[in-house]
């Protein structure tokens, strides 16, 4: 977990540079971190913060203007049925308060217009800028690799009015099903992002249910994540995941291998046993979606275990 003990350190000498101050060995290693992934990928955090503050600045300016137009609006209709009984002196009267309040309604519908154009030009310029840096970024170790695909995601989520494609749903789903004590905290953005582009409310494993592999902390993409397999030489690997309904069981093993592999829900009800053999193994899944436990077992025990998501 080296990546993201040196993460979180960084973030906490930028954000607070003040208790670092005069200290040499901190200040050296923040220096050699500003140009690695850790240092770039907080560079683009910082920048999408501060897109957002300034849309949503410009988005109450907005929110303001939009107010008083529709009060206007009121005012103005009100006049105009107050002109259709109103004695001549009275309509001069009330002709005069149609001009001021008109005169207003033009001022401020330029300036929900100008706030408007603010947003086009310069928040969404910045989205689309940080998103190419972002983008054009290298990295690593797979807790980065989740933080620079966040970043996308979120970054289209704005861009495109509040919508994502069904496959970068897919993809937020898979990083918010991780460890975060593996995935990094871009588990936790995944799993909200997730939520509010989908719609939907999703039931994630608690960080203290998390099992972690053995691990140094700086693995490769997908070094990290691979289900536990125990036995006597046995290994079975389960996949896709999530999956639509179908998984592959591939089984490999020195001699010829006859065992189960039984499918768990979350509440340890127990909701589809099936047998099967050295090599390849087709399941048909006609379960709801949600998250399931696999377990493959052999005479030897269980060689393999692994939790699966169904998403149709």
């Amino acid at each position: 977990m080296q990546w993201l003990g040196e993460q979180r350190l960084y973030a906490k000498m930028m954000e607070t540079p003040s208790l670092y101050t005069g200290n040499t060995l901190f200040q050296g290693f923040k220096t050699a971190r500003a140009n690695t992934d850790i240092g770039q990928l907080y560079a683009i955090e910082s920048g999408i913060k501060a897109a957002w503050e300034y849309s949503s600045t410009l988005g109450a300016t907005m929110d303001s203007h939009y107010q008083t137009i529709n009060n206007l609006m009121a005012q103005l209709d009100g006049l105009n049925t107050q002109m259709i009984s109103a004695t001549p002196q009275d309509s001069l009267q009330i002709l005069n308060q149609k001009t001021a309040l008109l005169a207003n309604l033009n001022n401020t519908t330029n300036a929900y217009q100008q706030a408007e154009n603010s947003f086009e030009q310069g928040a969404k310029s910045q989205l689309q800028s940080l998103k190419l840096s972002n983008e054009g970024l290298s990295v690593e170790f797979h807790p980065a690799v989740n933080k620079k695909a966040f970043n996308n995601y979120l970054m289209a989520y704005w861009l495109s009015g509040n919508t994502l494609p069904q496959a970068s749903l897919t993809e937020l789903y898979k990083i918010g099903q991780e460890c975060p004590l593996i995935g990094g905290n871009a588990v936790f953005e995944a799993r909200d992002l997730y939520e509010l582009a989908a719609n939907t409310e999703v039931y994630w494993e608690k960080l203290e249910d998390c099992e972690l592999p053995p691990t140094t902390g700086r693995e490769k993409p997908g070094e990290s994540i691979q289900p536990t397999s125990v036995g006597n030489g046995s290994q079975a690997k389960v996949f896709p995941n999530p999956t639509a309904g179908e998984l592959t069981v591939d089984v490999i093993a020195l001699g010829e291998f006859t065992g189960t592999a039984t499918i768990h829900d979350l509440s340890g009800r127990v909701v589809l046993t099936t047998q099967i053999t050295t090599g390849v193994n087709k399941l048909r899944l006609n379960l709801k979606d949600g998250i399931y436990i696999v377990s493959i077992a052999g005479k030897e025990g269980i060689i393999s275990r692994s939790k699966v998501v169904i998403m149709r």
